[in-house]
């Protein structure tokens, strides 16, 4: 069967040269997911249009899991990121690249992903933003971290440590994973600005990435992190 798709907002995750003239693209879209497609005959003075953080329409055509790249226009202004901000940028790009699997919708991401990149420019901490997304991420791949169980009782313990099979448990505030009550309702609620509440949600939101990603590193992270 061919799938037609036009005019679908897009972001490109990454380009790689093939062959003369053409390139393999993937692209994060709004009602598809992550897609990748052939581009032919891109003009010397068109590529330098097809870069990551500019807001597209790519009209394409699938027959195999290789598409075929029919149009792409600028649907925005390029965003400009600062070198640091850059690097997140590509932190981001990276985990939706190792993360989530082709063809499949990932809407909640692809709306957290776009207000990711606009909060990064005008954003002074971007451990923010990030920590933010990756918590949508994990919930829409299906590892949503369990705050329910924790902050719905009654009588909550005042720390608690992290594990996808396990979930929330009590633990000693001693603990090298412990993270404490407030971080995690904070965390719950997209209210974590504090230095406390980062570096444990930091934590919490590593292991769940942890176990997506498996033995699978973001190479980008390294550079900032």
């Amino acid at each position: 069967m061919t799938v037609r798709v036009n005019l679908e907002p897009v972001y490109i995750l990454h380009r790689r040269k093939y062959k003369e003239n053409s390139f393999i693209i993937d692209f994060f879209s709004e009602s598809y997911g992550k897609v990748r497609a052939i581009s032919r005959s891109i003009s010397k003075n068109r590529r330098s249009l097809v870069q990551p953080f500019t807001p597209y329409f790519a009209s394409w055509t699938l027959k195999t899991e290789l598409a075929t790249l029919n149009n792409i226009e600028a649907r925005g202004a390029a965003l400009s990121l600062s070198q640091a901000k850059l690097i997140c940028g590509f932190y981001i790009n990276e985990l939706i690249m190792k993360s989530i699997t082709f063809s499949d919708p990932f809407p909640d991401t692809f709306a957290a992903y776009e207000s990711t990149l606009k909060n990064l420019i005008s954003c002074n901490n971007v451990e923010v933003p990030l920590r933010l997304f990756e918590k949508t991420l994990i919930s829409e791949i299906g590892y949503a971290i369990p705050f329910e169980e924790v902050t719905s009782t009654t009588s909550p313990a005042g720390w608690y440590q992290y594990t996808p099979k396990s979930g929330l448990s009590p633990c000693n505030p001693e603990d090298a994973r412990a993270i404490s009550y407030d971080t995690i309702i904070n965390l719950q609620n997209n209210s974590i600005h504090t230095k406390q509440h980062l570096k444990e949600s930091k934590l919490l939101l590593k292991s769940a990435l942890d176990e997506i990603l498996k033995n699978t590193s973001i190479k980008s992270k390294m550079l900032w992190s």
